[in-house]
Parts: C-alpha cells; structure tokens; sequence
C-alpha cells in the first residue's frame, strides 16, 4: 500500500481496522450499504493478496 501513497501509519490503521471487522468487533453503518457476496473470504483474498505482493507481508489473521 505505501507504493500508492499511503504512510506506515496508514497502513498499520488499515490493518487493524480489517481485522476488527474480522474478529466481528465492529458493524458497518446499514445506511447506503449495499452487501455483496464472493466466492473468496476476506481471509483468503488477504492472504493471496500478501503473497502475491508481499505488501502485507506475514500476517497471523488467526
């Protein structure tokens, strides 16, 4: 994320706000949402996601 302009800091924040979300610690705002379903759980596309551009590098998401 930091070759697209973003800070560390940016992306420690981006981070921990996922996993928030993961571990169901937080609910989005139902006003102008719209769900979508995918054949990929965010886990998993993370994951591909940090191998593939080692971006992300070695995240225990567990």
């Amino acid at each position: 994320m930091q070759e697209y302009g973003f800070s560390r800091d940016d992306v420690k924040n981006f981070v921990e706000m996922t996993v928030a979300v993961i571990d169901g610690k937080t609910q989005p705002d139902p006003q102008g949402v719209t769900q979508v379903k995918g054949v990929i759980t965010l886990e998993a596309c993370i994951r591909q996601e940090a191998a593939q551009t080692g971006v992300i590098g070695n995240v225990n998401l567990t």
